[in-house]
């Protein structure tokens, strides 16, 4: 079971899903917990509603990043590790370090985007921030504000969106087909090998 960190005080919700994400135990704001899955998630959030439609958000996030990983490793992209900001560059998003900012953000400018991120914190998070950052282009809306990690404490269900953001990113550093498969349960020592190997934080690692 994985555990997924949105950010702030949170309560734990339990979502088990079909998708290929595994039973993710999931902190979010929110003053109450509830067990659920994803057909009966109550999806609030306005930038998710615009990006599902009349879908299923997991099934629609995942289908989109998975899109464009493939469209990075046809022009050219590898690894592991998977470095996030080739992505970056094949949408034409520059990524800038900033120190003055907790840890990233995704500001709309006149000609586009631009990624800032904060250089001083670990290398593997850096490298998920920015691939968080990245998600956001999935959303239609993503102009419309400044988006930061973390999301937004004034919004009640920004976690929703955050969580979708999350998912996306784990995409962009260990795509889908890049970890060996087995038919037997790896053991903690391989799983931490393969995490050093992506050059992940055991956060992104167990998403």
């Amino acid at each position: 079971m994985a555990e997924l960190w949105v950010g702030g005080t949170a309560t734990r919700i339990r979502l088990a899903s079909p998708y290929g994400i595994g039973s993710n135990s999931i902190r979010a704001y929110g003053e109450k917990s509830a067990v659920v899955n994803p057909d009966g998630i109550r999806w609030t959030n306005k930038s998710v509603l615009r990006l599902a439609k009349n879908e299923d958000p997991i099934a629609v996030i995942e289908r989109r990043a998975r899109e464009l990983t493939l469209r990075a490793l046809d022009a050219g992209w590898n690894g592991p590790p998977f470095n996030p900001t080739a992505i970056a560059d094949l949408l034409r998003i520059p990524v800038e370090a900033n120190a003055s900012i907790p840890d990233a953000r995704i500001v709309p400018k006149e000609s586009g985007h631009v990624i800032q991120f904060n250089p001083t914190q670990p290398r593997a998070r850096v490298r998920f921030s920015i691939a968080h950052e990245l998600a956001h282009t999935l959303f239609p809306d993503v102009a419309q504000e400044i988006r930061n990690r973390g999301g937004n404490r004034i919004v009640a269900d920004d976690w929703q969106l955050e969580i979708l953001c999350n998912l996306a990113a784990a995409e962009f550093v260990m795509p889908a087909g890049s970890m060996p498969s087995s038919d037997s349960l790896p053991s903690i020592e391989l799983l931490m090998n393969e995490r050093k190997r992506f050059d992940v934080s055991a956060e992104a690692f167990l998403i």
